[in-house]
């Protein structure tokens, strides 16, 4: 076995071990919305506004600004009798693009269903069991697997 097949084994092992990280991330975060469906109280609310707010932060290549846009969700429910509005957000952010689905999956005055933190009253969230709630999750994992492919390939033909 030369240097160079070595390194390149190395490489694979350590892509493996990342993508392994970052698949269980993925899964980490699709759990934890799973368990706010699971233990969270439902209760109908009147969606009110969507609110989109750009964020630019710099980036590191050519000194410039990149955009960072994230959707924030404002709601009227009732909580013991008790009127609240409260915000919520998908826990996602990107570009303009890729915030369309978020920006638009509610309407004013759309009567939806939300789940509130029973500890909490007032820290809600818009997670359904839907493909859009979990679709970051499974994306974060598709990159994992994909990253984890990569290294098994390299090891093998190393």
């Amino acid at each position: 076995m030369n240097r160079d097949a070595i390194n390149l084994r190395g490489l694979g092992i350590g892509l493996i071990v990342v993508g392994v990280i970052v698949i269980l991330l993925g899964g980490l975060q699709a759990y934890q919305r799973y368990r706010v469906l699971r233990e969270w109280t439902p209760v109908a609310a009147e969606f009110v506004r969507t609110e989109v707010r750009n964020e630019k932060f710099d980036t590191r290549v050519w000194r410039g600004r990149a955009d960072r846009y994230i959707v924030t969700w404002i709601f009227h429910y009732d909580v013991d009798g008790a009127p609240r509005e409260a915000i919520a957000d998908p826990d996602v952010h990107g570009t303009r693009a890729q915030m369309v689905a978020w920006i638009h999956r509610f309407h004013p005055g759309q009567r939806v269903t939300i789940h509130y933190n029973p500890a909490n009253p007032g820290e809600i969230s818009a997670a359904a069991y839907d493909w859009i709630t979990f679709a970051h999750a499974v994306w974060v994992g598709a990159w994992g697997l994909g990253i984890a492919i990569l290294g098994f390939v390299l090891r093998r033909f190393a």
